[in-house]
């Protein structure tokens, strides 16, 4: 529950895009991303290093969603996320566990299929 809450207040400590400019572009691992593009990015990150599974974090995600905005998160928002979690098992080295995971569950938000 500490997690929703501290991802979903304004200043809370794991609702990182409220640390990060507004009015400045971010270039995560090869993506230009807005601050709530890159604070999902970090957010997703940070969890996973704390062992916080994929599907678990969706779940907050989309609920502090639901919640604050009375909205589904956007196809961008999820694509972030993704991208936190790809980028933790890259630096874990683990890039095929990774795939093997979270791959045949991924759905490209761009992309119809």
């Amino acid at each position: 529950m500490r997690v929703l809450l501290e991802s979903a207040k304004a200043h809370g400590e794991l609702n990182f895009k409220y640390y990060l400019d507004q009015q400045k572009l971010y270039l995560i691992n090869g993506i230009v991303c807005d601050r709530n593009e890159a604070g999902n990015f970090m957010w997703t990150c940070y969890l996973a290093s704390k062992g916080y599974g994929n599907d678990l974090q969706n779940m907050l995600a989309e609920g502090g969603s639901l919640v604050l905005e009375k909205r589904w998160d956007e196809a961008e928002d999820a694509f972030m996320r993704w991208e936190g979690i790809r980028y933790f098992y890259q630096l874990l080295g683990k890039d095929e566990e990774f795939m093997r995971k979270h791959l045949p569950k991924y759905r490209h938000p761009w992309i119809q299929n």
